[in-house]
């Protein structure tokens, strides 16, 4: 946990918006809209654009292919997923995932946090497990 101070550092350092113009001083973005193929693509692809080169960018996606979301922008390299666990405030779990062309320096700085890379590369191993255990119970009844 991090103390009070450093929390608050923290939280000075985010900011939310809709709008891609602001998006050119961000080192990290995190897109967080519905779990829509077509959408989230052409948002991360907007975002890359209007975002300086060295910024990176994620997804928030708990399903969707991180291959298949990385075609969407001019440098796949910098894509990655950030899967938050639910209830996001309290779970320590941040789920990251790497893009098919992710660079292992681009992991290190997701990773400074104390966070650990799970599930590998282009996968979402929380919801594959989920998944599973949900096809579990159902074939149960």
């Amino acid at each position: 946990r991090l103390d009070k101070t450093r929390a608050q550092q923290t939280k000075d350092r985010l900011m939310l918006t809709d709008s891609y113009n602001e998006l050119a001083a961000a080192e990290l973005i995190i897109e967080s809209v519905p779990e829509i193929k077509e959408l989230k693509s052409q948002v991360l692809a907007k975002a890359a654009e209007f975002a300086n080169k060295k910024a990176i960018i994620c997804t928030n996606t708990s399903s969707l292919s991180i291959s298949e979301l990385a075609h969407a922008l001019p440098a796949r390299r910098r894509l990655y997923g950030l899967h938050f666990f639910n209830p996001a405030p309290k779970m320590p779990l941040v789920e990251i995932v790497r893009g098919p062309v992710a660079t292992d320096k681009t992991l290190g700085a997701l990773s400074s946090g104390g966070n650990k890379p799970l599930g590998g590369r282009c996968s979402l191993l929380g919801h594959r497990i989920c998944s599973e255990e949900i096809r579990a119970a159902h074939g149960s009844l």
